[in-house]
């Protein structure tokens, strides 16, 4: 606590205190001289010696007495002269009795032209400039009623950033320690294998001295986590990170907070217990894995506000059956839907102008495929093994085929190539074992023919047919 006060307050106090003084000095004096009469006044009487004596023995306990509370008054002396910004005080009274009112006198007049009065011999070395200053004395003073006590705990956290500390078993860290802004982040639980289910994370949590927002589930949070079925996540969380709830196995059900905008990679990776999941169209991002091996997942809404489906996002989605894919979506990654065992049939707007390799690698139930008109090539093994499909039509803006595009589609029986001047994988069609009728589009003018490599058509009927189309579709020649 830092004590404020006037200094006119100080100078009444020093003006009482040098009142005191003085009167000390002239009991001293009175005392000595009474001691000196008695001393005479029984030189030659040896009763009135002891008498005497004991007198003077009471007068020298008294003045003891007086100098002993002039030593008090010269630390409540000192106490007060000490002030922010003063230089602390030292008050040094001297024995000597015939030097000491003219030295009084001299400081008197001294620091009363410089606009601070004193009271003793050795009086405080101060700042004088600053005492002396009539702005320190204006803006500086304050009333007795105006001092005020300085309690830390109200304006500073205890904690730092990086302190970690359990509130309801749930573990916290301090992620910011401003004062206006406490936050924290969700990093685990007590309990790795509690058996409870359900896990409630409020919005607010206290570490005992400070209310601390929620504000994000941290990496790794509650990665492994197997015993999980159902977690509630607040309004105030706005990012969820990598692997948070990563192979919770029996994770059923979780509703993403309308603050979060990006869903981090492998988020919800290895939840196959996982049924379903709302994700709002605050969401601007879904990162690499996010959902890989939920196994259980049966449908899925894709934002409006994604951009691109990313590496492996759905793979191995095994019961996903339904899925939306918005105009926004310009990209889909590698192996993004990789053995979706049970998808049946996707639309993919024209908006997406690149599909990776093994995209719809083993979607086995995938009966037929609209390719884009974005799109400007197929990537190795992106449709191998969907033993579903049946047709595909590949529009005149691809060139290029890549190898094992569509190997192992055992029921593909006609392929329409919209662009003559096109390139052929190796094996991109090798399995394909009831892969009858290939359609090739043929230009106004023909200058191009389509370039198959080696191993193109392995396995696949030798009586296949080849039609000519027109750009429209119309046959011209077989």
């Amino acid at each position: 606590m830092i004590l404020l006060a006037r200094y006119d307050i100080i100078n009444e106090v020093k003006n009482e205190i040098k009142t005191k003084f003085e009167a000390e000095q002239q009991q001293t004096a009175m005392i000595y001289d009474m001691e000196v009469i008695a001393m005479h006044k029984t030189s030659g009487n040896k009763g009135n010696k002891r008498l005497f004596k004991w007198i003077a023995s009471f007068l020298t306990i008294a003045l003891l007495v007086n100098q002993s509370c002039f030593s008090v008054l010269a630390e409540e002396y000192e106490e007060y002269e000490y002030i922010e910004g003063v230089t602390d005080t030292v008050i040094d009274v001297e024995d000597d009795n015939s030097d000491t009112n003219e030295d009084v006198s001299a400081d008197k007049d001294t620091n009363t032209e410089s606009g601070i009065e004193s009271n003793t011999e050795s009086d405080i070395n101060t700042n004088e400039s600053e005492i002396a200053s009539p702005q320190y004395n204006e803006e500086k003073s304050i009333t007795e009623e105006e001092i005020i006590e300085f309690d830390a705990g109200d304006t500073v956290s205890t904690a730092s950033a990086g302190d970690t500390f359990t509130y309801d078993k749930i573990i916290y860290k301090i992620i910011n320690d401003d004062i206006d802004n406490l936050q924290v982040e969700v990093i685990g639980h007590e309990d790795r294998h509690f058996t409870s289910g359900t896990i409630n994370i409020p919005s607010k949590v206290s570490d005992g001295t400070d209310m601390y927002a929620v504000v994000r589930i941290g990496t790794n949070a509650f990665s492994e986590y197997s015993y999980i079925t159902n977690i509630t996540i607040p309004d105030s969380v706005t990012s969820i990170g990598k692997n948070a709830f990563c192979k919770c196995t029996r994770l059923e059900n979780i509703t993403i907070p309308e603050n979060v905008t990006i869903i981090e990679e492998y988020t919800f990776g290895d939840c196959v217990s996982l049924k379903s999941i709302v994700l709002h169209d605050n969401i601007t991002s879904i990162g690499e894995k996010a959902f890989t091996f939920c196994t259980n997942l049966e449908n899925i809404t894709i934002p409006s506000n994604v951009t691109s489906i990313e590496n492996d996002t759905f793979s191995y989605c095994r019961n996903l059956k339904n899925i939306t894919i918005p105009d926004s979506i310009t990209s889909i990654g590698n192996y993004a839907f990789w053995s979706c065992n049970s998808l049946e049939s996707i639309t993919i707007p024209d908006t997406v102008s690149s599909i990776g390799f093994y995209a719809f690698n083993g979607c086995s139930s995938l009966k037929s495929f609209t390719i884009p008109y974005g799109i400007t090539s197929i990537e190795h093994t992106t449709f191998a093994n969907c033993s579903s499909l049946e047709s595909i039509t590949i529009p005149d803006t691809v060139s290029s085929i890549g190898a094992y595009a569509f190997l192992g589609c055992n029921s593909l029986t006609n392929v329409k190539l919209l662009n003559c001047d096109i390139n052929i994988g190796i094996h991109a069609f090798d399995y394909c074992p009831k892969l009858n009728s290939l359609q090739i589009a043929l230009p106004e003018n023909i200058t191009a023919t389509p370039t198959i490599q080696d191993g193109c058509f392995n396995s696949c009927p030798d009586d296949r047919a080849l039609t000519f189309l027109t750009k429209d579709g119309t046959t011209v020649l077989s």
